[in-house]
């Protein structure tokens, strides 16, 4: 085959590669949905899992069947039964209900918590890792004594100090997502803060806030999002856990609290008090961690391979190139190929 020959079926598969990628962008946006829940099946499940539980949380006064200190006619320590799904307790209070109602205080307390931990965690590690020095080397010793502390072990200090209400517990809460959310920051900011466009930022006279936010930062938000989902089921389970202790103090059902009713006095007579709420933080934290492994797999570029066949991350074949809408070119004909011997032999 001739050069000219080569380059006319390179230059047929490369408007052939440029129109699928065309047809791939035109489609709308729930092929991408359905697409991505088909390669990540058990992220898909877990999301949905999520949703549900927030949108119980949020609706709970038309979802929950009574209200949460609603005391039945029946009697007390009902089990099971039509009309209360999940029996009552020792009041005769719908456990169904008050596991609805409770989810509004441990969801709420777990998301805000690690919304406000991850951003202080990031503003720590983004200016740790960019100025370096001193600094950071006083905020990684205190890292490194924080991390040696038992987490439970602070969660208990600090409401014992400051109190068992809300606020105080969202304070522990806050600081236990710090130190991972700077780390974290610290360690994409090191690895990015000599590339060749940071210096080039700073060459034509850009400010440090700038190339911070502007040029470093945005390396860091695919991580941040995965630690954010993962967190979230870390300070759900902080959170059960310091109610199971009886270090919450609220006029409002929470998970921690009906499993702490019902595990210590009534386990063995009545299970189903302690079973549901303990089902329900178990699936929501184990949700939580397999979504936050899906959303890694599509979101860390070296990871992406696993969705598609191929070559592994999209990477264009060897000696290729990639068109602008990002498709892999096939590679150009090499001058010196077998087709040029053969031609300057004459055969």
């Amino acid at each position: 085959m001739s050069i000219a020959a080569q380059k006319a079926q390179y230059e047929e598969s490369l408007a052939r590669a440029e129109m699928l990628a065309g047809l791939r962008a035109q489609r709308p946006w729930y092929t991408k949905v359905v697409a991505l829940a088909a390669a990540k099946p058990l992220g898909a499940i877990c999301l949905g899992i999520i949703i549900t539980m927030w949108l119980m949380a949020i609706f709970a006064p038309q979802v929950a069947p009574y209200d949460w200190n609603q005391i039945l006619v029946k009697p007390r320590f009902t089990p099971p039964s039509p009309g209360t799904w999940l029996g009552t307790d020792e009041l005769g209070r719908d456990v169904l209900s008050r596991l609805i109602w409770a989810s509004r205080l441990s969801l709420s307390l777990s998301l805000f918590s690690v919304i406000v931990g991850t951003m202080g965690g990031t503003l720590i590690g983004l200016t740790s890792g960019y100025f370096m020095g001193a600094y950071d080397l006083i905020i990684q010793r205190v890292t490194d004594a924080y991390n040696a502390i038992p987490q439970l072990l602070f969660l208990i200090a600090i409401t014992s100090i400051l109190g068992t209400s809300i606020v105080p517990v969202f304070i522990a809460l806050t600081i236990l997502r710090i130190p991972g959310g700077g780390r974290l920051v610290r360690s994409v900011i090191i690895s990015s803060r000599e590339n060749v466009y940071v210096e080039a930022a700073r060459a034509i006279g850009a400010g440090n806030s700038r190339i911070m936010f502007r040029h470093v930062f945005p390396n860091a938000f695919a991580p941040l999002i995965i630690l954010v989902t993962i967190g979230l089921g870390a300070n759900l389970l902080s959170q059960s856990s310091l109610s199971f202790l009886g270090l919450v103090s609220s006029v409002y059902p929470d998970w921690g609290g009906m499993l702490n009713a019902g595990a210590r006095r009534y386990i063995e007579r009545m299970p189903w008090m302690a079973l549901a709420p303990g089902v329900v933080i178990t699936l929501l934290v184990l949700s939580y961690n397999m979504a936050g492994d899906a959303l890694r797999d599509i979101l860390d570029p070296r990871l992406r391979g696993s969705r598609a066949g191929g070559t592994r991350g999209g990477a264009a074949p060897r000696g290729g190139r990639r068109t602008p809408s990002g498709q892999a070119r096939p590679p150009l004909p090499r001058a010196g190929g077998r087709a040029c011997r053969r031609e300057g032999r004459g055969d």
